[in-house]
């Protein structure tokens, strides 16, 4: 019995030992794991930003495709232009037409003419046979204050990565300027958390909503055009410079519901029009290319139903350009 009792015991005991060290190990590797993915969150920087990556990937994309082989098509814009373009049905439109050209799109969430401006020799480098640059009247809002805050956390991700235009600098308004060439100390948060405002890209479910959404952003979106803003010179510089080295370049003007279309100020849309007339047969509008809530996620992003009907008129367009 007292040898039962004790093998009894000593089994007990290594197995206790045993689930000691497994938890031990298991504590360890996740420990290792947070550790690892804390060191890829810099302090200060918006948690959206953080989790995708995505100014990260951008830059890596322009190293991976620094070749100049002109054989690509660049499509840059705003989080508009990451939910209304999808590339892969534009490729395969392309290819049953035996067009040898890649679309990529290069979109960058709150993108504005400023912040692109940092990445414009890097597009020049790369040599795209086309770039399409899709836009919205936000794109020339004078919101310099959101521009600016929004700014610094992006180009802290890269800052050792931008090469500037040169000639460009005086086209950045001062606040990004500064960003840009201001050293930044990398500091490393190991609780980096997963950002909740990742964009869902399902339909929404009425034209009620979108009036919510619409009232919810009209501080934002009764700003006015401003053809003297930083943005707008900018806008100006990239489309110029990039025609001056060979690139042609296209503007879309991107699908928005007609409920935030009838809530643009008169004095926008003129401001507006007057920037796209400089740039005549370049200029494709598609503002109001949809009417039913079910090709919008939002009052401005296109659906997933709404990008599928939308891409293959991108792809149009590209054809008749490249033909």
């Amino acid at each position: 019995m007292k040898v039962d009792k004790l093998i009894e015991k000593t089994t007990e005991s290594g197995e206790s030992k045993k689930w000691k060290v497994i938890v031990g190990i298991a504590v360890g590797i996740g420990f290792s794991v947070l550790l690892f993915t804390g060191l890829m969150f810099v302090s200060g920087i918006d948690d959206y930003l953080q989790d995708n990556k995505q100014i990260v990937k951008l830059y890596d994309f322009y190293d991976l495709n620094n070749n100049g082989n002109g054989t690509s098509v660049y499509v840059i814009g705003s989080s508009q232009t990451g939910n209304g373009i999808y590339a892969p049905k534009i490729n395969q439109i392309l290819n049953d037409s035996n067009l040898d050209v890649h679309v990529y799109n290069l979109y960058a969430s709150s993108d504005t003419p400023n912040q692109r401006l940092a990445e414009l020799q890097y597009i020049i480098d790369n040599n795209p046979s086309l770039v399409v640059y899709c836009i919205s009247y936000r794109d020339f809002f004078n919101f310099s204050a959101y521009d600016a805050s929004y700014s610094d956390e992006r180009f802290k991700l890269v800052h050792n990565r931008i090469k500037l235009h040169n000639g460009s600098e005086t086209y950045f308004s001062s606040q990004i300027y500064e960003d840009i060439v201001t050293p930044t100390n990398y500091s490393y948060d190991i609780y980096g958390g997963l950002d909740s405002r990742i964009a869902n890209n399902k339909p929404v479910l009425d034209n009620d909503t979108i009036e919510l959404q619409i009232t919810h952003h009209m501080g934002y979106w009764e700003s006015i055009v401003d053809v003297e803003s930083d943005n707008r010179k900018a806008f100006d510089y990239i489309i110029n410079t990039l025609n001056n080295e060979g690139i042609p370049v296209i503007i879309v003007n991107m699908p928005i519901h007609p409920y935030l279309s009838e809530s643009i100020s008169d004095e926008s849309r003129n401001n507006f029009q007057k920037i796209m007339d400089v740039y005549g047969d370049l200029y494709y509008d598609y503002e109001h290319q949809f009417a039913e809530y079910k090709y919008f996620s939002d009052s401005y992003h296109l659906s997933y139903i709404g990008t599928l009907e939308f891409s293959p008129i991108i792809a149009d367009i590209i054809i008749q350009e490249m033909s």
